[in-house]
């Protein structure tokens, strides 16, 4: 047990510096109106991954490590609230991708991962699994979720770049 929650903070400080890009889009945007159709999808998408990650990072590191009377029933709890952040997070993604409101990068893919991943969790919080395969699915599942935040802003930094972004389309011709 005493790994876990080690892991759990790295884990919330690589969400925290995600967190932190939020900003930076924030900027591109206002600087560049360039942005495609899925740009509020991939904003939402980028600050729902990056806090959901950090919050349930923190959320399990504390439970572990003070709160839990034992770790089963800590791996069991995380596991529910992280199957909910899934189902969510994922929902909105499948319905989006339905809707056609979203360009963001293999949607479909990454809705489908959500929600199995949401499927998962529910599974091990309903204590189907022994305790290393439930903790090793809520490690898993925020593995994810910080990969979705990786996505969202590779999306956004692709829409910003089309349409002849001068950061990105090259070195300019210099006169002779």
């Amino acid at each position: 047990m005493n790994e876990y929650p080690v892991v759990l903070l790295a884990y919330a400080e690589v969400a925290a510096t995600l967190t932190g890009f939020i900003g930076v889009v924030f900027v591109f945007d206002e600087r560049s109106r360039r942005l495609g159709n899925d740009r509020p999808s991939a904003l939402f998408h980028l600050m729902y991954a990056s806090l959901s990650a950090l919050f349930l990072s923190l959320f399990a590191a504390l439970l572990l490590e003070y709160c839990a009377p034992n770790e089963q029933n800590a791996w069991r709890i995380c596991n529910g609230i992280s199957g909910a952040i899934h189902l969510f997070g994922g929902g909105r993604l499948a319905l989006e991708t339905l809707r056609r409101d979203t360009d963001l990068l293999r949607s479909g893919a990454s809705s489908a991962i959500g929600l199995g991943t949401a499927a998962l969790a529910f599974i091990a919080a309903a204590g189907y699994f022994t305790t290393d395969k439930q903790a090793l699915i809520f490690m898993l599942a925020t593995l994810w979720i910080l990969g979705v935040t990786v996505i969202a802003f590779l999306s956004l930094l692709m829409s910003a770049s089309e349409d002849g972004d001068s950061a990105v389309a090259g070195p300019r011709q210099i006169r002779k």
